[in-house]
């Protein structure tokens, strides 16, 4: 994997704390910039620093800070088919600016992923808990199936009531059942006689 630099630095908002440091490099101060909780926030340049930025008023305890460089990547800088003399500078600078604005892609793509894995292991995690909650609700009802009785059985026959179960029925309801069951039951009465 590609060893970069880092183009942001990350700080814990305290609420009181309004200076932040940074020591990677920018091209200009505009590609620098301060966001609060995901949110740009206008700062000013600490006097006579070029790497400490200043937020007013102080992040609020609790939030995030991060302060990083954002390369302008439209255009080259310098485009030497337009009349820009080809000078190792010019070239340098266009350099640069491509080298930063990949740095800051490759550093963008490592969050994204250590976010796409931290979801991966919660989905995991989630399906493993449905997995354990299938297993309990089909024991639960095994269990269940295994106490249920049938509590009318016709003498020399199969038939039988649906299965009734003593413990989550009432009387009245075993009644029923056995009413709405009574064309299965008629076949073998006759038999009886």
């Amino acid at each position: 994997m590609a060893q970069y630099p880092n183009s942001a630095v990350d700080f814990d908002g305290d609420g009181v704390t309004k200076l932040f440091d940074f020591n990677y490099p920018y091209q200009q101060a505009d590609e620098v910039f301060v966001s609060v909780d995901g949110v740009n926030v206008p700062y000013v340049w600490a006097a006579g620093s070029t790497s400490t930025v200043e937020v007013t008023p102080a992040p609020a305890l609790g939030t995030k800070v991060r302060v990083y460089r954002s390369t302008e990547a439209f255009a080259p800088r310098h485009l030497f088919a337009a009349g820009t003399p080809f000078l190792p500078r010019y070239v340098d600078e266009n350099a640069t600016q491509m080298l930063f604005a990949l740095q800051e892609g490759m550093g963008d793509f490592a969050r994204v992923a250590e976010v796409a894995e931290d979801a991966l292991e919660g989905v995991t995690e989630a399906q493993a808990a449905a997995e354990a909650a299938q297993a309990a609700a089909q024991a639960a009802a095994a269990n269940a199936t295994a106490q249920c009785v049938c509590p009318l059985r016709m003498p020399q026959s199969t038939h039988c009531l649906p299965p009734l179960c003593v413990q989550t029925r009432s009387w009245a309801s075993i009644a029923m059942a056995a009413l709405r069951s009574w064309p299965q039951l008629a076949a073998p009465l006759k038999s009886w006689h």
